[in-house]
């Protein structure tokens, strides 16, 4: 079984820009700011700014011109993070969350380049590998 099976979209849906007019959206800023919950190896790894979460969107929206700067808080303040401002948009939110469409079709086309390229299976089997103690 592909690695990938187990791993759908679901985990990597970001919620962007509630608030309509935010700077990003205008163009005026290609970094976003992600608020992230604190680690929860192997999907976000503070220490190393990595993990299969962090790096698959970090690459997706990389493929679509935008960096990104994860912003490490308790699981339970990110949406906090997005309604202050203080973050533009948070990891990990369902599907239903009214998500920018313009970010939102960013990401997908980024994911799907990701996993054209096969770039997509080459991050999750990087973690699997060592969560499994290969090290590979």
């Amino acid at each position: 079984m592909k690695p990938t099976k187990n791993l759908g979209y679901g985990f990597l849906i970001i919620l962007f820009f509630a608030v309509i007019g935010h700077s990003t959206v205008l163009g005026e800023s290609r970094e976003l700011t992600l608020a992230v919950g604190l680690t929860i190896p192997p999907y976000n790894i503070p220490e190393t700014n990595s993990g299969i979460e962090l790096d698959i969107v970090r690459e997706a929206l990389k493929a679509k011109g935008y960096s990104i700067k994860p912003k490490y808080v308790p699981f339970a303040r990110r949406n906090l993070e997005l309604s202050n401002r203080e973050a533009d948009g948070v990891l990990t939110i369902n599907t239903d969350s009214g998500i920018d469409k313009k970010i939102r079709d960013a990401f997908n086309e980024g994911l799907k380049e990701l996993r054209r390229t096969g770039r997509y299976n080459e991050i999750v089997k990087k973690y699997l590998s060592q969560k499994q103690g290969t090290g590979e």
